[in-house]
């Protein structure tokens, strides 16, 4: 037997409908919602009479149209569905914004400041020696009050660090050297801090070198030494130049 398909206009059900079926009695499987409601009217309603030589009178009240209610519930609805996709799109969009969007431009970050090298006491005297050999000639420091003075001793051919000597500001300080010819160099500053940062970066620490070169050796039969004065003085006899802090 041959069913027809009809849709419920109230909640959207497809209901099957014999062909031979008294539709007027036809209902919704789901929601009871008579199918034909048109028909059901028809039938029921009653068409007064015309007067004899008159023209029927017209009904005042017209049939709801369901078919139209349906549509215009499915319209609303598509609407209501298309605004809750959009919210959805536009929250997923601000999530994935708001991470670049408060996250902090690395142009104001301010970056602190790194700590100073601690103080570190060093007794005056050699600190190192590279030689591999005693130190018999004597070389005599003499400072001014004020900065300390960390002195070094340089193949005069190679630049190669022979030998650290480490002098407190005011002091005269006397050692003993390995015969050799050496150039010097030399850092000053307020406060040592240790051979890798020696009085502190930039400008706490002061570089200078000399031309001079610096010949220990025997002569007559004793041990030939020098005496040196950092102390800046009119007709002194040792040239000095400031240099790079990579060129000590």
């Amino acid at each position: 037997m041959a069913n027809d398909i009809y849709l419920c206009f109230e909640c959207g059900t497809k209901n099957r409908v014999p062909a031979t079926a008294n539709r007027i009695r036809a209902k919704c499987a789901k929601c009871k919602t008579d199918l034909f409601p048109e028909e059901e009217s028809e039938k029921s309603s009653v068409t007064p009479r015309a007067p004899k030589g008159g023209t029927p009178p017209t009904s005042a009240r017209t049939p709801p149209s369901h078919e139209g209610a349906g549509k215009a519930k499915l319209i609303i609805g598509l609407v209501v569905a298309g605004i809750i996709v959009a919210v959805i799109v536009s929250n997923n969009e601000s999530d994935r914004r708001s991470p670049s969007q408060t996250a902090t431009s690395p142009a104001t970050q301010q970056v602190p400041a790194a700590p100073l090298p601690p103080a570190v006491f060093q007794t005056a005297g050699v600190i190192f020696n590279r030689t591999g050999a005693s130190g018999n000639h004597p070389f005599v420091i003499v400072t001014s009050a004020g900065n300390d003075y960390f002195v070094k001793l340089v193949d005069s051919s190679t630049g190669a660090e022979r030998i650290g000597i480490f002098v407190k500001g005011g002091q005269r300080l006397k050692v003993e050297v390995p015969a050799g010819q050496y150039r010097m160099r030399y850092a000053s500053g307020d406060i040592w801090r240790g051979m890798q940062h020696l009085f502190g970066p930039g400008n706490m620490t002061n570089y200078q070198t000399s031309s001079n070169i610096f010949n220990f050796n025997i002569s007559g039969g004793s041990y030939r030494g020098y005496t040196v004065e950092l102390i800046r003085q009119a007709g002194g006899n040792m040239d000095t130049r400031s240099i790079s802090a990579s060129s000590f």
